[in-house]
């Protein structure tokens, strides 16, 4: 399907399927911070970078227990896809 990526839960599956270069990317993204305060994110919620970004928001909350997230749903569109919208900020 030409909109395959358009899906909340194919971004939880990519992420299940990439885990290990996401998570020595961002296990050596956290080992070269010095302080590491909290963390600022900005994702889009009108496609699978939603259920993406959840999954990788699961993984800094058992890394970083006690770090703040602060997360910001975007979309380029006045009417984004309203269930992804759901899942993203229930997730969140």
């Amino acid at each position: 399907e030409e909109n395959q990526f358009d899906l909340y839960a194919t971004g939880r599956e990519v992420f299940k399927k990439m885990f290990d270069p996401i998570e020595s990317s961002l296990h050596f993204l956290l080992e070269s911070c010095d302080s590491l305060q909290s963390f600022r994110c900005l994702y889009d919620v009108h496609n699978s970078f939603s259920g993406l970004f959840s999954s990788i928001e699961d993984y800094l909350v058992d890394e970083c227990p006690k770090r703040p997230i602060w997360s910001f749903g975007l979309s380029n569109r006045t009417m984004s896809s309203p269930l992804n919208l759901c899942f993203s900020f229930v997730h969140s």
